[in-house]
């Protein structure tokens, strides 16, 4: 068994009715929401985006091995995953931490250091990743910064591939919620994240080595686990990443310097499960505000909401809802029913939850030619 690596992670108004409140402001937990131990926690749909739970997310922290993540989708959609590595000197050389012990001038498929990487969290699989990828280990740590930038994941930098610790290596529990979001996207990411064995082959020379994943969770049997990452080192302590898709709930948990890093994940999880409900936020129709139509029969159009809008939030949050109605352009005769001036959008905690047009409720016709010239005589 290789050192550290066992064998066998939006003039016409604009009607407010929205408080913005910060998402990661606080940092207690509310009453009924679970108590973790970890310094910094989220809790993610990966469906919506949606944080339902935040401790210390915004704070930035090491992030440990749950580097690995950006390493990985990085090199999935850069390079070609069946080309051939040479193992170069400065991979060889890692020895810290976890290693499938790469030798200088071995050669081996990227795919299979990128299953090293995310299953046994392998540090010198990284590095060949990186040169590989790249042509030089620090260039490709730029694109990291690069990728990190496009993906808005502002409170996020790294120094290196694998997550070894360093001043400038650091990110956020929303951050790193928001990567696994999007790399669980990727088909073959994600096949990988949720595997718990796997087999290593070397094309020169050849030789196999067998690895199991350092997520515990995936041999815990707790149900609908699928992946991502762990993540320990002195400076971050004990880090994960986990996610859980069951009943057609998709949810994405970030744990950060932990006490107890697979109890803190399931409490979320399990409480993500069973509070986070579906509410009909506004029904087809349903009736938002009125406006005055210019040179129309009538004197005004009702609007309503285009399409039923279902949303997702923890059971006790439902009244905390708020709706923001915006008209974007002033109803002038003639108006059809069913015409599009607006929209309303649903927010708790200044997250947008869902928005749905505002249509015009009915016809309204042009007032008459001869209706608009009499008028200032009478």
């Amino acid at each position: 068994m290789n050192k550290g690596c066992r064998t066998l992670k939006a003039r016409l108004g604009v009607f407010l009715l929205c408080i913005t409140v910060s998402l990661f402001a606080g940092t207690v937990p509310a009453l009924g929401q679970p108590q973790v131990t970890a310094e910094a926690a989220a809790l993610m749909d990966a469906d919506s985006g949606v944080f339902y739970f935040a401790k210390n997310a915004a704070e930035r922290r090491p992030m440990a091995s749950l580097t690995k993540v950006m390493t990985c989708i990085l090199a999935q959609e850069l390079a070609d995953l069946d080309e051939r590595v040479e193992v170069s000197p400065r991979a060889a050389g890692v020895s810290v931490g976890s290693i499938i012990d790469l030798h200088n001038g071995e050669e081996i498929k990227l795919r299979e250091l990128v299953k090293a990487a995310l299953i046994c969290s392998a540090n010198d699989a990284t590095v060949a990743i990186g040169e590989d990828v790249a042509g030089d280990h620090d260039a490709f740590v730029r694109w990291m910064n690069a990728k990190a930038l496009l993906l808005g994941m502002s409170g996020s930098r790294f120094a290196n591939t694998n997550g070894y610790s360093h001043p400038s290596h650091y990110s956020t529990a929303a951050d790193l919620a928001a990567l696994a979001r999007y790399s669980l996207r990727n088909p073959l990411f994600a096949g990988v994240v949720r595997t718990r064995q796997a087999n290593v082959r070397w094309i020169k020379p050849q030789r196999n080595e067998q690895i199991e994943s350092t997520n515990e969770f995936l041999h815990s049997g707790f149900p609908g686990i699928t992946g991502v990452k762990t993540g320990t080192t002195d400076a971050a302590g004990k880090c994960l990443i986990a996610s859980v898709s069951r009943h057609g709930r998709n949810l994405i948990a970030v744990v950060l310097r932990s006490g107890d890093r697979y109890g803190d994940a399931s409490q979320l999880l399990t409480w993500g499960l069973k509070e986070v409900v579906d509410q009909v936020a506004c029904t087809g129709g349903e009736y938002f505000t009125r406006l005055k139509v210019r040179g129309g029969r009538l004197p005004d159009v009702p609007l309503g909401a285009e399409n039923e809008l279902v949303v997702s939030l923890p059971r006790e949050e439902l009244v905390n809802i708020r709706k923001e109605v915006r008209i974007y352009r002033e109803p002038v005769a003639p108006v059809k029913a069913g015409d599009r001036f607006g929209e309303v959008i649903f927010t708790w905690k200044g997250q947008e939850l869902g928005r749905t047009g505002l249509i015009a409720g009915r016809t309204v016709e042009r007032r008459p030619w001869y209706r608009t010239k009499t008028r200032g005589y009478f």
